[in-house]
């Protein structure tokens, strides 16, 4: 089953002219007269994209997609891309603000996309650093990376098109949060304590292009992970929803169970996970518990459902659930080494003794420990 989710051509196009309005509202409520600046004097950036520089791969390539204000009433909407180069983001922003003849507006940016080749040879430190420290961008913005092509093929405009793809990519990824329960979008601030950890462990949305469409898009393709500030690996689509029965609250999205004319599709109304561990004879035992409450949402044409098949669909949805999150938990280690759950942040909160015993040797227990995975489901109405 294709578990892709594309972004509609216009299903997330912000209200323009209303951003704007909240700008002026800024620019004039927080600017004082001396250090005023008009809507003409700025250019508003509503996404960043950073690559490695085809000419100097010691310089960064940094995209930066301005809305493109409406001009009259009947004006079409949308946005540029600028871009520029410089060794660090800071001095990429400062060389654009050079070529450009309005200074870069970043208090609308909700995105910066990384390209695959930035996030596994140089890391995002840097980057990440630069934008909290500087040029008045938000810490909630969120950060994504592009697989295989250049970041900035995800924010460039279409001569044909209206939208303002870093919005579109940003609604796409809170549609996916609200909606479904495979992918959850990082901001700055959270990346930065993430990086900060015990585990120094977390993972990101990962887009990709497709070029196989009709119309070319974005697309969203499973999560990213981190360990530290370099990427450590993938993983994959249809994997991602595991990941997130383990690490995140949920209240959206579904599941299917089963196979053939006996497939039965779960709602999640509620799901919750827990992480623990172990120390026995000098091997960590690292615990999953997830609790989840569904509601069944469409059953095929053998799917029996009465009391007792609810209670046996319970059990096996449980075993099932397990069983996958088990499995994502062993291969991913194997691939990428990553505590991609962040069982040494656990650790570190909630046993400091044991932690500072093993954290020099953090990975080598890490590699060690057997997973025991646990998941309640209790089906709310059938």
């Amino acid at each position: 089953m294709n578990n892709r989710r594309y972004l509609g051509s216009n299903s997330f196009i912000p209200h323009i002219k209303t951003i704007l309005a909240a700008v002026l509202l800024l620019v004039l409520g927080f600017s004082g007269c001396s250090d005023y600046r008009g809507l003409d004097e700025i250019s508003i950036v509503a996404g960043i994209s950073v690559d490695i520089s085809e000419e100097n791969p010691d310089l960064l390539h940094v995209g930066f997609e301005i809305i493109r204000p409406p001009s009259g009433e009947e004006g079409a909407m949308g946005s540029v891309l600028a871009e520029a180069e410089g060794l660090t983001i800071k001095e990429a922003i400062q060389n654009a603000n050079k070529l450009l003849y309005r200074d870069l507006y970043f208090g609308n940016t909700n995105l910066i996309v990384i390209s695959e080749e930035i996030a596994q040879e140089k890391g995002i430190a840097s980057i990440l650093n630069g934008l909290l420290r500087d040029f008045n961008s938000r810490d909630t913005m969120q950060m994504i990376i592009c697989r295989e092509a250049a970041a900035k093929k995800l924010i460039t405009p279409s001569e044909e098109s209206d939208m303002v793809f870093s919005y579109e990519l940003s609604k796409s990824l809170d549609r996916q949060e609200l909606r479904s329960n495979s992918a959850k979008a990082l901001g700055l601030f959270e990346i930065h304590n993430a990086m900060n950890s015990g585990s120094k462990c977390y993972a990101m949305p990962a887009f990709r292009f497709n070029e196989e469409l009709e119309e070319p898009q974005p697309q969203i393709d499973g999560m990213a992970v981190f360990e530290g500030e370099k990427l450590k690996g993938y993983i994959e689509d249809e994997q991602a929803q595991y990941y997130m029965f383990a690490s995140e609250k949920l209240a959206g999205g579904s599941f299917t169970m089963g196979s053939g004319k006996s497939l039965i599709t779960q709602s999640i109304q509620k799901s919750k996970p827990k992480l623990s561990h172990s120390f026995e004879d000098g091997r960590l035992t690292l615990n999953i518990a997830v609790e989840v409450k569904s509601s069944i949402s469409e059953a095929g044409a053998a799917a029996a459902l009465n009391s007792a098949s609810l209670a046996e669909l319970e059990a096996k949805s449980a075993k099932e659930l397990a069983g996958h999150i088990k499995s994502l938990a062993e291969q991913s280690r194997k691939a990428t080494g990553a505590d991609i759950w962040g069982f040494g942040t656990e650790l570190a909160q909630t046993d400091p003794k044991l932690w500072k015993q093993i954290n020099a040797n953090w990975q080598k227990y890490y590699n060690q420990a057997v997973f025991n995975v646990e998941v309640r489901v209790s089906i709310l109405n059938a």
